[in-house]
């Protein structure tokens, strides 16, 4: 009977594990399938970054060439009036001719005839340089209109890409904050080698026609899609990622019991437990500064990023990547296993800043609340 009780209790005590380890992993799918919803709502606001700069590019584009057609334009009009003006004088000018020949004699009938003529034709031509020259009023009136509805869409467009820039960079800011550092010395330090000179516009007309305030906000803008282009290069050497997928949380970062001595000890990474050969992923870009065996760790794949940051991945079954390969974030870089001092198959991991120790977690709870 007290075998029976055990058995009951073990059976009991072994279902509510089971109903723990379902709960575990069902919060890590969600939390995963949150982690990939915010990066490709991440992407799409890079993405419509990208299309409304290179609409607002082709909005620029065809403003400059209504203004050339404006110019033309009214320069033509320019020229329909003052011809308008010249012949209008020359008509007062045969009027008063053709008055003092009728004046002076009767027998002028040829002169006569011939400055009506002359005055007629002078009549026509005034008449069709007028007309020519409202045609042109009304041209140049609507390809006004139009430039003011492209300026519209452009202001539109402006106001997004503000928009969309400025919350990219906070979330990007958010993110490195979370984790302890100062985005804009990560910024300054991701920036590509100084460079200098002074400014000379390559269309200076174009540039003339931006008013102060319009120039100020544009530099504002370039400042902050520059800032969170670079945030986003530095997000991508740090280990912000997970760096393997469907596994259980089996132990975390700190203080804990030695699973072989029993006696309280340092765990300087967290591990997850998952079937044999269960890929493992590099969690940033970086270069491979080790793979093979150590003490303690089994198979091990060591990868040094920007920053001074290292990721160690341990209890590897195989590696599948050579010292000095350069990989990517997401890159394959070996196979979940058992190798080393591991009770069970499962994956170690760590992240270190100048070898020193840091909770991986953190950095993966950044990326997954904020982004």
């Amino acid at each position: 009977m007290k075998r029976d009780a055990l058995e009951a209790a073990y059976s009991v005590r072994l279902q509510r594990a089971e109903a723990d380890r379902a709960a575990l992993l069902q919060r890590a799918e969600e939390a995963e399938q949150r982690a990939a919803a915010a990066t490709q709502r991440l992407g799409e606001t890079q993405h419509e970054l990208v299309g409304a700069s290179a609409r607002l590019g082709a909005t620029e584009h065809a403003l400059a060439g209504l203004r050339e057609k404006i110019g033309a334009l009214s320069e033509a009009r320019r020229r329909a009036e003052a011809r308008e003006r010249s012949l209008a004088s020359a008509l007062a000018e045969m009027k008063q001719a053709l008055d003092e020949t009728r004046s002076r004699s009767a027998d002028g009938g040829a002169a006569v005839a011939t400055l009506a003529g002359a005055l007629d034709r002078v009549i026509a031509e005034r008449d069709e340089a007028a007309g020519l020259a409202e045609a042109l009023s009304a041209r140049v009136a609507a390809l006004e209109a139009e430039v003011g509805d492209w300026q519209a869409r452009k202001a539109d467009l402006f106001n997004r890409i503000e928009r969309a820039a400025q919350k990219s960079l906070n979330d990007y800011e958010a993110v490195f904050e979370r984790v302890g550092l100062d985005p804009k010395k990560i910024a300054t330090e991701t920036r590509a080698p100084a460079q200098g000179g002074p400014f000379e516009p390559l269309d200076p007309e174009a540039e003339a026609g931006l008013d102060i305030g319009t120039d100020i906000r544009l530099a504002a803008l370039m400042r902050d899609l520059e800032q969170a282009n670079l945030l986003r290069i530095a997000a991508d050497r740090l280990p912000f990622a997970m760096p393997v997928e469907g596994a259980r949380r089996t132990s975390g970062f700190g203080k804990r019991r030695d699973p072989f001595r029993g006696r309280w000890s340092m765990h300087n990474g967290v591990d997850w437990a998952g079937p044999s050969g269960t890929p493992i992923k590099a969690t940033a870009d970086g270069v491979v500064s080790f793979a093979g065996r150590q003490s303690g760790y089994g198979k091990i794949v060591i990868i040094q990023h920007a920053f001074g940051y290292e990721t160690r991945y341990a209890h590897l079954k195989r590696s599948r990547v050579k010292v000095g390969q350069r990989v990517e974030r997401g890159a394959v870089i070996g196979d979940m296993g058992n190798t080393g001092r591991s009770t069970g198959t499962h994956l170690h991991y760590e992240v270190r800043v100048d070898d020193r120790p840091i909770d991986p977690e953190k950095f993966i709870k950044a990326a997954r609340k904020v982004l």
